[in-house]
């Protein structure tokens, strides 16, 4: 059975992991995750940090979605994009942008999400494919320091 990840907000602004709960015979869809995922950015990501969301997954009608093309949406982008401060940045990562493409625990990548995070790698930006907020988590760490202390 799948594990979805408990945290709260504590007492003095400490992040707190609470006991997973057990999902029986269910899986978090990706607008799901991605709303846990937001919320605990909201808690943990160092002070100067922002993220956003760019709605790409939007069942528009044909004409909008032409003018959103126009505009500069791009088909497969990343579902969050995060920036940083250098300062925050453990010493041996080098600083960029951070990519992260969400996806439920079947998802799979699109062609083009597939060619989108292709390009951001090559244009030096940290990416990764994250299933649940443990994996944001593990993948966040790996790059800066987080208010929780990791």
């Amino acid at each position: 059975m799948p594990l979805r990840d408990v945290w709260k907000q504590g007492r003095g602004g400490r992040l707190h992991i609470g006991r997973p709960l057990l999902l029986q015979d269910m899986t978090l869809s990706e607008t799901q995750i991605q709303m846990d995922v937001v919320k605990w950015l909201g808690l943990v990501l160092p002070s100067g940090s922002i993220f956003h969301h760019s709605p790409n997954e939007s069942l528009a009608k044909p004409q909008f979605r032409i003018k959103q093309a126009r505009m500069g949406l791009r088909k497969g982008w990343c579902d969050l994009e995060i920036f940083c401060q250098r300062t925050w940045f453990h010493q041996d990562v080098r600083w960029g942008p951070i990519f992260i493409e969400l996806k439920s625990e079947k998802g799979r990548l699109s062609p083009e999400q597939k060619q989108v995070l292709a390009m951001l790698d090559e244009a030096g930006c940290h990416t990764s494919v994250c299933r649940s907020v443990g994996e944001v988590t593990k993948f966040l760490q790996s790059l800066i320091q987080l208010k929780c202390g990791n």
